[in-house]
């Protein structure tokens, strides 16, 4: 990169983090490392840091986190585990840390002493406050699917929070399938494999009448092919769509979740913090917004349960702009509950 280089989106595997964050621009203002640690017990009081380095000279971008992979029986202590992009005029953005573990016994909940946010950027301008990272916990016994946070707390103008990007697997069709192993072929012009780092999400297949046919495990991935778990049956021909399946997920600070597949939420989840959703979320039980705080959305809502806004929460749609009118929808199953401190409000949002 260069002087003038800007703000690099989150990349790679949010289960499986093991990249290496990426350089800023020039002047070695290098990207965070790789920390990879399997351990019966973990005790953590002084820090593990995968940081992106800071920017050397004024203008440039700093580097952006790296990545920490922790699997341990227990873990205690009072330190920090971070991978946070390094603060600039142009921060870097956060790196992904993912921790497998059968019992948390660190000081105040594992939960407190992680950190993936971006560097501190020093101009108020849109699209130079990086993204922030994700933070994926696995509780051995408990998790089904895991607990994602995406959290930008901390960082100066985090309105201008770049995007937190989940590698997607798209929709399309079936060509083949050999064993367990399927090729399929995107909907997408000019697509020509699955991007990379897709490995730990779901692959859900759709009958000729749009039922689904079963949700598959992705274990790993090549080209144009990926390898189901669990899968037995026959599915050429037939049409997929990408899931991110969590028990719970939480999006705060100012940051900004894209992602084409559908975000599935299997728990009963509480959201607080602002945060944008640039994804189509499906919530199977109730789900909780809460806080003072604003959730703005792009896409629809779905929620199977009862959803509650509380203790100040604000639930809008992203401003109407001259290329895309947005709209606020919402389908509840159960209850939708606003109480007297909290509102839907889409005032001021269109042209």
């Amino acid at each position: 990169g260069t002087n003038n280089s800007f703000v690099n989106n989150t990349y790679g595997s949010f289960v499986n983090p093991n990249e290496s964050g990426s350089g800023g621009g020039c002047c070695s203002n290098t990207g965070g490392g790789v920390v990879w640690i399997e351990a019966g017990s973990l005790v953590v009081d002084g820090n593990i840091l995968a940081n992106g380095g800071d920017g050397i000279i004024a203008g440039n971008s700093a580097g952006s986190g790296g990545a920490i992979q922790i699997h341990a029986s227990s873990i205690s202590g009072s330190g920090l585990i971070t991978a946070n992009g390094g603060p600039d005029n142009r921060s870097g953005g956060g790196g992904r840390v993912a921790i497998y573990y059968s019992s948390d016994q660190m000081s105040g909940g594992l939960a407190t002493h992680l950190q993936t946010r971006a560097g501190n950027g020093d101009r108020n301008i849109a699209g130079e406050t990086g993204g922030a990272g994700t933070i994926y916990l696995y509780h051995t016994g408990v998790s089904n699917y895991g607990d994602l946070l995406i959290n930008n707390t901390g960082v100066s103008n985090q309105s201008n929070s770049g995007l937190t990007l989940v590698p997607s697997v798209g929709s399309g069709t079936i060509v083949s399938v050999s064993g367990n192993v399927i090729t399929a072929q995107s909907g997408k012009a000019g697509w020509t494999a699955f991007p990379h780092s897709v490995v730990g999400l779901y692959f859900r297949v759709f009958d000729v009448d749009g039922s689904v046919q079963g949700d598959y495990r992705i274990n790993a991935q090549s080209g144009k092919t990926l390898t189901l778990e669990g899968l037995t049956a026959d599915i050429t021909g037939k049409s997929y769509r990408g899931v991110l399946k969590v028990d719970s997920l939480d999006a705060k600070g100012g940051a900004v979740l894209r992602t084409e597949d559908l975000v599935e939420l299997t728990g009963n989840v509480v959201m607080s913090g602002n945060a944008i959703f640039e994804a189509e979320v499906h919530a199977l039980g109730d789900l909780t917004l809460s806080g003072s705080s604003t959730k703005q959305l792009v896409m629809p809502l779905r929620v199977e349960g009862n959803l509650n806004l509380q203790n100040g929460a604000v639930l809008t749609h992203r401003d109407t702009t001259t290329l895309t009118e947005y709209k606020l929808e919402l389908h509840v199953g159960g209850q939708l509950s606003i109480d007297g401190t909290s509102r839907i409000d889409v005032s001021g949002r269109g042209y």
